[in-house]
């Protein structure tokens, strides 16, 4: 019999959890280049005024690819970075984050823009940068559960580039199962590169 979602994602949550310290970090250091060099290659529009391109990022749990370095460096180089926020009603919006923006942990202990900050209209978001627990050949994605980013990513249409992100381990080998609603990535970073998908 296959394994179940939940049996999925608990085997799967496991294997990242497992990396050990020093290989996570050189793991982060690989995702955050390779993802820096993949946007570039991109070669999206700058916004209508001129202003840098925008891409909608995460705070990482402890157990996530940690994009730290890669916000950094993006900032410095004039990109845009919006950064998620879980409102009630189970929705989720995307703010815009600069190196002064204050952040909040929310129910879930992770931290987001403070809710004064300004909303980004999802048709200004270029790419948009994914967590999952696993992910397949085809692009499909296995995530926590709370069906957040499937959501949000049914109201994107094809206006931005979806992008896993995700260390190498959470490949499954076989086929995910996957849901109407389920929104399968156009690409999926990990260490060892850049995987995209059809």
């Amino acid at each position: 019999m296959n394994p179940s979602r939940p049996q999925l994602r608990d085997h799967f949550k496991q294997q990242r959890r497992a990396i050990a310290a020093d290989i996570r970090a050189g793991a982060n250091a690989s995702i955050c280049a390779h993802l820096s060099r993949y946007i570039e290659s991109l070669d999206l529009d700058l916004d209508m005024d001129g202003k840098g391109v925008m891409v909608a990022a995460f705070m990482a749990t402890a157990e996530e690819v940690d994009l730290h370095q890669w916000r950094a460096a993006y900032l410095l180089q004039g990109g845009r970075i919006a950064l998620p926020r879980i409102n009630p009603g189970r929705t989720m919006t995307f703010h815009e984050y600069t190196a002064d923006t204050t952040l909040e942990p929310h129910r879930y202990g992770i931290l987001e823009p403070e809710s004064s900050s300004g909303v980004v209209a999802a048709e200004a978001l270029q790419v948009v940068l994914v967590p999952l627990v696993a992910f397949d050949r085809n692009g499909a994605r296995l995530g926590m559960g709370g069906g957040y980013y499937d959501r949000y990513l049914v109201g994107l249409a094809n206006t931005a580039i979806t992008v896993g992100v995700a260390f190498a381990c959470q490949r499954s080998d076989e086929p995910l199962p996957t849901e109407s609603w389920d929104m399968p990535m156009q690409a999926v970073v990990t260490e060892n590169g850049v995987l995209e998908f059809g």
